[in-house]
């Protein structure tokens, strides 16, 4: 397994944690929205600290190009929250969950179109196979499905984080750093959310009480921060929709946190869902050294003073 490969599964893992650490800080009266926006602000907050320890000058992004940073913020980032914690509220989380995960479908057509990508069989037989896993491992298989309207609202959400994934790999494509990426993408994301919720009172619910303090910090920094740190680094290495497939694995990581730490059970069922998720991962193994070096000069063309090294 190469780097590039690791950091997208990587993704994928810290993902897993997003459930959990969501419905503690429910527990904690805070809800959704303020969840969305404190993960947003902390890990804009996070991406701005990094970038200006590296070096503050990759900050710099050309006026041209803000048109892509809006499109990762807010037809990515915020699109994708906002589609998501509706769903909740008509369907299942696990139906949710599962449905937004279809982005991967998307990223491939997407690429496709725009990146000229190949659609292999390869890639198409890892997509299902993934997204099979998935509805095993979140049990959305067998369930009822719940109203057409939080069906289309989870579909959106999947494709607004592809959205996210072909706006990335825009701006990677155009020499910025994957800090300069996801500061702009949260930043812009953080905004949106301020407007679009006024009456929400995130930094009051996350000062609450130390414990809501501690997940929020976690939550902002591995997930918001972590996760999508690795997703835009694996884009350097890796074709989006391979990275994006990949990413898939976070049902994996879901299911054993909610065993260990909320005692829930793994059934047959979840094994075998995890099985073909690491099926799919294996069947997505860079063969070629040569094509991920030849893909990462191709993202390093470009404005040549956009983005530093990472």
């Amino acid at each position: 397994m190469n780097r590039y490969t690791a950091a997208a599964v990587a993704s994928g893992m810290l993902v897993g944690f997003a459930g959990s650490f969501a419905r503690i800080l429910g527990q904690g009266g805070m809800s959704s929205q303020e969840i969305s926006m404190t993960r947003a602000g902390i890990a804009a907050v996070a991406f701005l600290a990094a970038a200006v320890k590296e070096n503050w000058r990759i900050l710099k992004i050309d006026p041209r190009d803000f048109w892509m940073f809006l499109g990762s913020g807010v037809l990515g980032q915020f699109c994708f929250a906002l589609f998501y914690f509706q769903a909740v509220t008509v369907i299942p989380l696990a139906v949710t969950s599962t449905l937004s995960l279809t982005y991967p479908f998307f990223v491939l057509i997407l690429s496709r179109l725009l990146f000229r990508e190949k659609l292999t069989a390869a890639k198409i037989t890892a997509m299902i196979v993934a997204l099979l896993g998935c509805s095993l491992v979140s049990g959305a298989l067998g369930g009822p499905a719940g109203p057409a309207r939080g069906i289309l609202l989870a579909l959106a959400s999947g494709f607004s984080y592809a959205l996210y994934s072909i706006f990335s790999r825009l701006e990677l494509g155009r020499g910025y750093s994957p800090k300069t990426v996801n500061f702009y993408s949260w930043l812009i994301a953080f905004a949106c959310s301020l407007a679009a919720w006024p009456e929400q009172r995130p930094f009051a619910a996350m000062t609450s009480c130390w414990q809501n303090l501690v997940i929020c910090l976690a939550m902002g920094l591995l997930i918001g921060y972590g996760a999508n740190y690795l997703f835009s680094y694996s884009l350097t290495g890796l074709e989006a929709g391979k990275a994006s497939i990949l990413t898939s694995s976070s049902p994996i990581f879901a299911a054993a946190v909610g065993a260990v730490f909320f005692r829930e059970s793994v059934s047959l069922r979840q094994a075998l869902g995890v099985l073909c998720i690491l099926t799919a991962a294996a069947l997505l193994q860079e063969r070629s050294s040569g094509a991920g070096r030849a893909r990462r000069k191709l993202l390093c063309r470009g404005a040549g003073g956009h983005g530093g090294k990472t």
